[in-house]
Protein backbone atom coordinates (compact mmCIF):
# COMPACT_ATOMS: atom_id res chain seq x y z
CA UNK A 1 0.00 0.00 0.00
CA UNK A 2 2.79 2.34 0.83
CA UNK A 3 4.77 1.58 -2.55
CA UNK A 4 1.20 2.77 -4.85
CA UNK A 5 0.77 5.65 -2.23
CA UNK A 6 4.04 6.71 -3.37
CA UNK A 7 3.71 5.79 -6.87
CA UNK A 8 0.82 7.97 -7.08
CA UNK A 9 1.87 10.91 -5.29
CA UNK A 10 5.22 10.54 -7.47
CA UNK A 11 2.86 10.49 -10.56
CA UNK A 12 0.99 13.77 -9.33
CA UNK A 13 4.28 15.76 -9.58
CA UNK A 14 4.41 15.29 -13.09
CA UNK A 15 0.99 16.29 -14.38
CA UNK A 16 0.55 20.24 -14.91
CA UNK A 17 -2.91 20.45 -13.09
CA UNK A 18 -2.07 19.28 -9.29
CA UNK A 19 0.28 22.19 -8.28
CA UNK A 20 -2.32 24.50 -10.32
CA UNK A 21 -5.64 23.52 -8.89
CA UNK A 22 -4.12 23.41 -5.16
CA UNK A 23 -2.84 27.11 -5.54
CA UNK A 24 -6.36 27.89 -7.30
CA UNK A 25 -8.42 26.30 -4.26
CA UNK A 26 -6.15 28.52 -1.95
CA UNK A 27 -7.07 31.19 -4.03
CA UNK A 28 -10.99 30.73 -3.33
CA UNK A 29 -10.37 30.02 0.16
CA UNK A 30 -8.55 33.29 0.37
CA UNK A 31 -11.32 35.06 -1.27
CA UNK A 32 -14.07 34.28 0.99
CA UNK A 33 -11.53 35.21 4.27
CA UNK A 34 -10.40 38.03 2.77
CA UNK A 35 -14.24 39.06 2.08
CA UNK A 36 -15.67 38.16 5.61
CA UNK A 37 -12.34 39.87 7.01
CA UNK A 38 -13.85 43.38 4.89
CA UNK A 39 -17.30 42.96 6.21
CA UNK A 40 -17.17 41.96 9.18
CA UNK A 41 -13.43 43.23 10.89
CA UNK A 42 -12.55 46.28 8.79
CA UNK A 43 -15.80 47.76 8.32
CA UNK A 44 -16.11 48.91 11.57
CA UNK A 45 -12.47 48.75 12.62
CA UNK A 46 -10.82 52.81 12.94
CA UNK A 47 -7.62 52.14 11.00
CA UNK A 48 -5.28 54.46 8.63
CA UNK A 49 -6.82 53.15 5.27
CA UNK A 50 -4.08 55.13 3.28
CA UNK A 51 -2.88 51.76 1.81
CA UNK A 52 -5.83 50.11 0.90
CA UNK A 53 -8.32 50.29 -2.10
CA UNK A 54 -10.07 53.77 -1.97
CA UNK A 55 -12.44 54.03 -4.88
CA UNK A 56 -15.98 53.01 -5.38
CA UNK A 57 -17.67 49.85 -6.29
CA UNK A 58 -17.69 50.53 -9.73
CA UNK A 59 -13.84 51.50 -9.89
CA UNK A 60 -13.44 48.01 -7.64
CA UNK A 61 -15.66 46.70 -10.40
CA UNK A 62 -13.41 48.02 -13.55
CA UNK A 63 -10.09 46.79 -11.51
CA UNK A 64 -11.30 43.55 -10.59
CA UNK A 65 -12.50 42.43 -14.15
CA UNK A 66 -9.19 44.26 -15.79
CA UNK A 67 -7.34 41.60 -13.54
CA UNK A 68 -9.63 38.93 -14.49
CA UNK A 69 -9.54 38.91 -18.17
CA UNK A 70 -5.74 39.72 -18.09
CA UNK A 71 -4.87 36.79 -16.14
CA UNK A 72 -6.61 34.69 -18.25
CA UNK A 73 -5.41 35.41 -20.99
CA UNK A 74 -1.69 35.55 -19.55
CA UNK A 75 -2.80 31.91 -18.80
CA UNK A 76 -3.51 30.51 -21.97
CA UNK A 77 -0.15 32.32 -23.76
CA UNK A 78 2.09 30.53 -20.54
CA UNK A 79 0.02 27.39 -21.44
CA UNK A 80 0.73 27.87 -25.24
CA UNK A 81 4.23 28.34 -24.82
CA UNK A 82 4.80 25.03 -22.79
CA UNK A 83 3.03 22.96 -25.44
CA UNK A 84 5.30 25.04 -27.73
CA UNK A 85 8.19 23.56 -25.61
CA UNK A 86 6.68 20.12 -24.80
CA UNK A 87 6.40 19.98 -28.91
CA UNK A 88 9.80 21.23 -29.19
CA UNK A 89 11.52 18.91 -26.40
CA UNK A 90 9.64 15.69 -28.10
CA UNK A 91 11.29 16.71 -32.16
CA UNK A 92 14.56 17.99 -30.62
CA UNK A 93 15.84 15.64 -28.26
CA UNK A 94 13.37 12.65 -27.10
CA UNK A 95 9.37 12.05 -26.42
CA UNK A 96 11.08 10.25 -23.09
CA UNK A 97 11.75 13.35 -21.47
CA UNK A 98 8.16 15.12 -21.68
CA UNK A 99 7.60 14.45 -18.09
CA UNK A 100 10.19 16.29 -17.26
CA UNK A 101 8.74 19.67 -18.87
CA UNK A 102 5.23 18.27 -16.97
CA UNK A 103 7.43 18.29 -13.93
CA UNK A 104 8.99 21.20 -14.19
CA UNK A 105 7.99 23.37 -10.51
CA UNK A 106 8.45 26.66 -12.89
CA UNK A 107 5.69 25.96 -14.98
CA UNK A 108 3.59 24.73 -12.55
CA UNK A 109 3.78 27.77 -10.26
CA UNK A 110 3.14 29.93 -12.85
CA UNK A 111 0.45 28.62 -14.59
CA UNK A 112 -0.89 28.70 -10.87
CA UNK A 113 -0.64 32.07 -10.02
CA UNK A 114 -2.22 33.31 -12.92
CA UNK A 115 -5.37 30.85 -12.84
CA UNK A 116 -5.30 31.18 -8.87
CA UNK A 117 -5.49 35.32 -9.12
CA UNK A 118 -8.29 34.66 -11.94
CA UNK A 119 -10.03 32.90 -9.38
CA UNK A 120 -9.45 34.85 -6.64
CA UNK A 121 -10.49 38.32 -8.78
CA UNK A 122 -14.06 36.88 -9.76
CA UNK A 123 -15.02 35.40 -6.69
CA UNK A 124 -14.15 39.30 -5.13
CA UNK A 125 -16.08 40.75 -7.98
CA UNK A 126 -19.39 39.11 -7.07
CA UNK A 127 -18.91 40.31 -3.67
CA UNK A 128 -19.30 44.08 -4.63
CA UNK A 129 -21.99 46.31 -4.01
CA UNK A 130 -23.60 49.14 -5.11
CA UNK A 131 -26.01 51.05 -3.04
CA UNK A 132 -29.76 50.18 -3.89
CA UNK A 133 -32.74 50.55 -1.89
CA UNK A 134 -32.46 46.68 -0.90
CA UNK A 135 -28.93 46.58 0.12
CA UNK A 136 -25.89 48.92 0.97
CA UNK A 137 -22.88 49.76 -0.99
CA UNK A 138 -20.47 47.00 0.31
CA UNK A 139 -16.52 47.51 -1.36
CA UNK A 140 -14.29 44.73 0.11
CA UNK A 141 -11.22 47.91 -0.19
CA UNK A 142 -8.44 45.25 1.38
CA UNK A 143 -9.52 42.30 -0.64
CA UNK A 144 -9.11 44.56 -3.60
CA UNK A 145 -6.16 45.69 -2.54
CA UNK A 146 -4.54 42.05 -2.07
CA UNK A 147 -6.13 41.51 -5.58
CA UNK A 148 -3.37 44.71 -7.59
CA UNK A 149 -1.21 42.90 -5.35
CA UNK A 150 -1.88 39.56 -6.63
CA UNK A 151 -1.42 41.16 -10.61
CA UNK A 152 1.90 42.23 -9.45
CA UNK A 153 3.07 38.98 -8.52
CA UNK A 154 1.69 37.78 -11.35
CA UNK A 155 3.57 40.02 -13.86
CA UNK A 156 6.90 39.33 -12.35
CA UNK A 157 6.01 35.71 -12.98
CA UNK A 158 5.31 36.11 -16.12
CA UNK A 159 9.38 37.86 -16.34
CA UNK A 160 10.52 35.16 -14.78
CA UNK A 161 8.63 32.46 -16.98
CA UNK A 162 9.76 34.25 -20.03
CA UNK A 163 13.39 33.55 -18.58
CA UNK A 164 12.69 30.11 -17.79
CA UNK A 165 10.94 28.70 -20.92
CA UNK A 166 14.00 29.70 -22.68
CA UNK A 167 16.71 28.13 -20.72
CA UNK A 168 14.22 24.68 -20.43
CA UNK A 169 14.55 24.29 -23.79
CA UNK A 170 18.55 24.45 -23.70
CA UNK A 171 20.05 20.73 -24.29
CA UNK A 172 22.24 21.39 -21.81
CA UNK A 173 19.41 21.77 -19.41
CA UNK A 174 17.47 19.07 -20.87
CA UNK A 175 20.57 16.57 -20.31
CA UNK A 176 20.93 18.18 -16.70
CA UNK A 177 17.28 17.22 -16.02
CA UNK A 178 18.49 13.75 -17.03
CA UNK A 179 21.34 13.17 -15.53
CA UNK A 180 20.07 14.18 -11.86
CA UNK A 181 17.16 11.87 -12.21
CA UNK A 182 20.15 9.36 -13.52
CA UNK A 183 21.95 10.25 -10.23
CA UNK A 184 19.14 9.96 -7.73
CA UNK A 185 18.10 6.03 -9.14
CA UNK A 186 21.84 5.20 -8.93
CA UNK A 187 21.61 6.65 -5.48
CA UNK A 188 18.51 4.62 -3.99
CA UNK A 189 19.98 1.34 -5.91
CA UNK A 190 23.27 2.13 -3.97
CA UNK A 191 21.48 2.49 -0.52
CA UNK A 192 19.68 -0.70 -1.28
CA UNK A 193 22.70 -2.44 -2.00
CA UNK A 194 24.59 -1.19 1.05
CA UNK A 195 21.20 -2.29 3.06
CA UNK A 196 21.06 -5.90 1.52
CA UNK A 197 23.80 -8.76 1.95
CA UNK A 198 23.22 -9.27 -2.09
CA UNK A 199 23.38 -13.41 -1.31
CA UNK A 200 22.64 -15.27 -4.68
CA UNK A 201 19.90 -17.43 -4.02
CA UNK A 202 19.77 -19.63 -6.30
CA UNK A 203 19.00 -22.41 -3.81
CA UNK A 204 16.30 -20.84 -1.95
CA UNK A 205 14.20 -20.34 -5.02
CA UNK A 206 10.92 -21.70 -5.56
CA UNK A 207 11.81 -25.23 -6.52
CA UNK A 208 9.73 -28.53 -8.06
CA UNK A 209 6.94 -27.86 -9.31
CA UNK A 210 5.48 -24.24 -9.49
CA UNK A 211 2.51 -22.51 -10.86
CA UNK A 212 3.06 -19.21 -12.48
CA UNK A 213 0.85 -16.34 -12.11
CA UNK A 214 0.59 -14.41 -15.24
CA UNK A 215 0.49 -10.17 -15.83
CA UNK A 216 -3.11 -10.45 -17.23
CA UNK A 217 -2.06 -6.68 -18.51
CA UNK A 218 0.03 -5.79 -21.26
CA UNK A 219 2.62 -2.74 -20.68
CA UNK A 220 5.46 -1.45 -18.93
CA UNK A 221 6.48 -2.58 -14.96
CA UNK A 222 6.67 0.10 -13.56
CA UNK A 223 7.75 -0.94 -9.52
CA UNK A 224 7.58 -3.93 -7.78
CA UNK A 225 6.27 -3.76 -3.93
CA UNK A 226 8.89 -6.41 -2.28
CA UNK A 227 7.31 -5.71 1.06
CA UNK A 228 3.79 -6.52 -0.13
CA UNK A 229 4.76 -9.87 -1.89
CA UNK A 230 7.19 -10.19 1.46
CA UNK A 231 3.68 -10.19 3.40
CA UNK A 232 2.47 -12.69 1.06
CA UNK A 233 4.83 -14.96 1.07
CA UNK A 234 4.97 -15.33 5.23
CA UNK A 235 1.45 -15.14 5.56
CA UNK A 236 1.15 -18.45 2.98
CA UNK A 237 4.67 -19.62 4.12
CA UNK A 238 5.65 -19.33 0.80
CA UNK A 239 8.78 -18.47 -1.47
CA UNK A 240 7.90 -16.28 -4.70
CA UNK A 241 10.07 -16.23 -7.55
CA UNK A 242 9.61 -13.00 -9.25
CA UNK A 243 10.97 -13.04 -12.99
CA UNK A 244 10.27 -9.21 -14.36
CA UNK A 245 12.29 -6.80 -13.77
CA UNK A 246 11.41 -2.85 -13.47
CA UNK A 247 11.12 -1.32 -16.84
CA UNK A 248 10.38 -4.82 -18.58
CA UNK A 249 7.51 -4.92 -21.09
CA UNK A 250 4.87 -7.70 -20.31
CA UNK A 251 1.88 -9.08 -22.25
CA UNK A 252 -0.76 -10.06 -20.27
CA UNK A 253 0.63 -14.14 -20.56
CA UNK A 254 3.96 -13.14 -19.05
CA UNK A 255 4.79 -14.59 -15.97
CA UNK A 256 4.95 -12.64 -13.33
CA UNK A 257 5.60 -14.95 -10.42
CA UNK A 258 6.22 -18.43 -9.69
CA UNK A 259 5.00 -20.40 -6.40
CA UNK A 260 5.72 -23.80 -5.07
CA UNK A 261 2.52 -26.00 -6.19
CA UNK A 262 2.78 -27.97 -2.97
CA UNK A 263 2.20 -24.68 -1.22
CA UNK A 264 -1.19 -23.77 -2.75
CA UNK A 265 -2.48 -27.23 -3.50
CA UNK A 266 -4.13 -27.06 -0.17
CA UNK A 267 -6.04 -24.15 -1.28
CA UNK A 268 -9.20 -23.83 -2.59
CA UNK A 269 -9.98 -22.34 -6.24
CA UNK A 270 -11.28 -19.41 -4.86
CA UNK A 271 -8.41 -18.69 -2.62
CA UNK A 272 -5.78 -19.34 -5.04
CA UNK A 273 -8.03 -16.25 -7.02
CA UNK A 274 -7.65 -14.41 -3.67
CA UNK A 275 -3.49 -15.03 -3.78
CA UNK A 276 -2.95 -14.88 -7.42
CA UNK A 277 -5.14 -11.10 -7.35
CA UNK A 278 -2.22 -10.09 -4.14
CA UNK A 279 0.58 -10.89 -5.96
CA UNK A 280 -0.73 -9.45 -9.44
CA UNK A 281 -0.99 -5.90 -6.96
CA UNK A 282 2.41 -5.95 -5.86
CA UNK A 283 3.05 -5.30 -9.60
CA UNK A 284 2.39 -2.21 -11.26
CA UNK A 285 2.08 -1.96 -14.78
CA UNK A 286 1.30 1.20 -16.93
CA UNK A 287 1.75 2.55 -20.65
CA UNK A 288 5.12 3.83 -20.25
CA UNK A 289 8.49 3.70 -18.55
CA UNK A 290 9.00 6.12 -15.44
CA UNK A 291 11.92 7.41 -14.03
CA UNK A 292 10.54 6.22 -10.28
CA UNK A 293 12.30 2.86 -10.24
CA UNK A 294 13.19 2.59 -13.78
CA UNK A 295 17.25 2.67 -13.59
CA UNK A 296 17.93 1.19 -17.29
CA UNK A 297 15.18 4.30 -17.81
CA UNK A 298 17.41 7.55 -16.74
CA UNK A 299 20.36 6.09 -18.93
CA UNK A 300 18.15 5.24 -22.16
CA UNK A 301 17.19 8.80 -21.64
CA UNK A 302 20.94 9.78 -22.45
CA UNK A 303 21.29 7.73 -25.04
CA UNK A 304 18.03 8.73 -26.80
CA UNK A 305 18.94 12.47 -26.80
CA UNK A 306 22.54 11.40 -28.34
CA UNK A 307 20.62 9.23 -31.07
CA UNK A 308 18.34 12.17 -31.78
CA UNK A 309 21.30 14.18 -32.07
CA UNK A 310 22.85 12.42 -34.63
CA UNK A 311 20.10 12.17 -36.92
CA UNK A 312 20.79 13.50 -40.13
CA UNK A 313 17.69 15.98 -40.52
CA UNK A 314 19.48 17.42 -36.61
CA UNK A 315 22.97 17.21 -37.17
CA UNK A 316 24.32 17.84 -34.12
CA UNK A 317 27.42 15.77 -32.75
CA UNK A 318 28.04 18.52 -30.01
CA UNK A 319 25.34 17.32 -28.23
CA UNK A 320 25.75 13.75 -28.62
CA UNK A 321 29.26 14.75 -27.16
CA UNK A 322 27.53 16.06 -24.08
CA UNK A 323 25.55 13.10 -23.52
CA UNK A 324 28.44 10.58 -23.84
CA UNK A 325 30.28 12.67 -21.02
CA UNK A 326 27.59 12.84 -18.80
CA UNK A 327 26.88 8.83 -19.53
CA UNK A 328 30.42 8.34 -18.36
CA UNK A 329 29.78 10.26 -15.14
CA UNK A 330 26.89 8.29 -14.29
CA UNK A 331 28.73 5.24 -15.32
CA UNK A 332 31.68 5.69 -12.70
CA UNK A 333 28.60 5.62 -10.06
CA UNK A 334 27.45 2.09 -11.41
CA UNK A 335 30.60 0.34 -12.10
CA UNK A 336 30.57 -1.96 -8.86
CA UNK A 337 27.00 -3.13 -9.91
CA UNK A 338 26.50 -6.85 -10.50
CA UNK A 339 23.59 -8.26 -12.05
CA UNK A 340 22.97 -11.19 -9.25
CA UNK A 341 19.84 -13.06 -7.58
CA UNK A 342 18.76 -12.29 -4.34
CA UNK A 343 16.51 -13.21 -1.67
CA UNK A 344 14.88 -11.24 1.08
CA UNK A 345 13.43 -13.56 3.84
CA UNK A 346 10.11 -12.89 5.58
CA UNK A 347 10.60 -11.06 9.05
CA UNK A 348 9.34 -13.61 10.47
CA UNK A 349 11.18 -16.07 9.05
CA UNK A 350 8.71 -17.70 7.13
CA UNK A 351 8.73 -18.00 3.41
CA UNK A 352 10.99 -14.68 1.33
CA UNK A 353 10.94 -13.56 -2.11
CA UNK A 354 13.67 -14.10 -5.34
CA UNK A 355 14.34 -11.42 -7.40
CA UNK A 356 16.87 -10.50 -10.07
CA UNK A 357 18.85 -6.84 -10.12
CA UNK A 358 20.60 -5.38 -13.07
CA UNK A 359 24.03 -4.73 -13.42
CA UNK A 360 26.71 -2.94 -15.49
CA UNK A 361 26.46 -5.35 -18.41
CA UNK A 362 22.59 -4.37 -18.89
CA UNK A 363 23.55 -0.91 -18.25
CA UNK A 364 25.52 -0.44 -21.01
CA UNK A 365 23.41 -2.66 -23.39
CA UNK A 366 21.19 -0.07 -22.40
CA UNK A 367 22.73 3.03 -23.98
CA UNK A 368 25.93 2.50 -25.67
CA UNK A 369 24.87 0.07 -28.85
CA UNK A 370 22.94 2.44 -30.26
CA UNK A 371 25.58 5.61 -29.70
CA UNK A 372 28.01 3.47 -31.22
CA UNK A 373 26.02 2.16 -34.26
CA UNK A 374 24.18 6.26 -35.41
CA UNK A 375 27.66 7.72 -34.79
CA UNK A 376 30.00 5.47 -36.26
CA UNK A 377 30.37 8.05 -39.03
CA UNK A 378 31.62 10.44 -36.93
CA UNK A 379 35.10 10.67 -35.92
CA UNK A 380 34.74 13.38 -33.09
CA UNK A 381 31.52 11.59 -31.23
CA UNK A 382 33.50 7.98 -31.88
CA UNK A 383 36.75 9.50 -30.28
CA UNK A 384 34.62 10.66 -27.35
CA UNK A 385 32.91 7.71 -26.48
CA UNK A 386 36.08 5.80 -26.64
CA UNK A 387 37.73 8.32 -24.40
CA UNK A 388 34.83 8.07 -21.56
CA UNK A 389 34.84 4.48 -21.51
CA UNK A 390 38.57 4.46 -21.31
CA UNK A 391 38.34 6.64 -18.54
CA UNK A 392 35.60 4.60 -17.18
CA UNK A 393 37.08 1.31 -17.03
CA UNK A 394 40.88 2.70 -16.20
CA UNK A 395 39.58 2.31 -12.06
CA UNK A 396 36.95 -0.34 -12.82
CA UNK A 397 37.21 -4.38 -11.40
CA UNK A 398 38.38 -6.64 -14.33
CA UNK A 399 35.05 -8.07 -14.65
CA UNK A 400 33.94 -4.32 -15.62
CA UNK A 401 36.07 -4.08 -17.55
CA UNK A 402 35.29 -6.81 -19.77
CA UNK A 403 31.63 -5.42 -20.13
CA UNK A 404 33.19 -1.90 -21.02
CA UNK A 405 35.24 -3.53 -24.21
CA UNK A 406 32.16 -5.88 -25.05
Amino acid sequence: MRQRFRSWWFDLQYTLWFVPSLMTLAAVVLAFVMIRLDREVLADADIHRRWLFEGGAEGARGVLSTIAGTMITVATTAFSITIVALQLGSSQFSPRILRGFTRDRGNQLVLGIFIATFAYAVLVLRSIRSESSDSEVFVPSAAVSLAILLAFAAIGSLIFFFHHATRAIQASVVIERAVQDTFKLIDARLTRDAEEDGTVAASASAGGDTIAIVAGDSGYLISIDLDTLLDIAESHGLVLTVFPQVGDHLLSITSLAAIPAPGVESLSPDDRGVLEKEVRKAFRIDMERTVEHDLLLGFRQLSDIAVKALSPGINDPTTASLCIDRIGEALTRVRGLRADTRFRAAPGGTGGVCYTVIGLDDILNECIPQIRHFGAGDVLVGERLLTVLGAVAAGAEPRAIVSLAG
